[in-house]
């Protein structure tokens, strides 16, 4: 019985070899795990939250509504620079169900530099802020975790294979 405890394994210098990678492929997995984690999380990234993103149409049914309701998905450069892709702008169109005599009304005041004209939707975009050290945390402490479960599970079944128990005796 004496040869099924970790008291007799720790009298094996390959065991004590071992345990010293263990320690060590612990140590050098969490650091890579953290440093891949730092250089993809840790710059904050504005994004447009198309949840929470109103638009308001100022012709046809002059409905207000998301960005997501009207099945589009503005970025942070479309709203910075208030230029809609053409798919979006023909979507918002249908959705608020502009006439083709508005558009055109509008389209020609453009053209022509009128500015007591009204754009034909109102977009009023909320930017949410992803990334940052908290998001590094986060990642950090959760992959950490999962780290040393998989360790541990490792070491259970080490023991389980050479002490024939996955919780031996000291």
């Amino acid at each position: 019985m004496d040869n099924k405890t970790i008291s007799h394994l720790n009298t094996k210098i390959w065991y004590r070899f071992l345990k010293v990678v263990y320690s060590f492929a612990i140590v050098i997995i969490s650091l890579i795990a953290i440093i891949l984690i730092y250089q993809e999380k840790s710059q904050e990234i504005k994004l447009v939250d198309n949840n929470k993103t109103i638009i308001l149409c100022n012709y046809g049914n002059k409905k207000q509504f998301t960005a997501s309701q009207a099945g589009i998905y503005l970025t942070t450069f479309e709203t910075e620079s208030n230029f809609l892709s053409n798919d979006d702008r023909i979507a918002l169109e249908e959705f608020c169900q502009v006439s083709q005599a508005e558009e055109n009304f509008v389209s020609d005041a453009i053209t022509n530099h009128t500015d007591n004209v009204k754009k034909l939707f109102t977009i009023t975009p909320i930017i949410k802020n992803e990334g940052g050290i908290i998001s590094v945390l986060g990642y950090s402490i959760l992959t950490l975790i999962t780290i040393l479960i998989i360790f541990e599970v490792i070491k259970r079944v080490f023991y389980y294979i050479f002490l024939g128990s996955i919780r031996p005796e000291k």
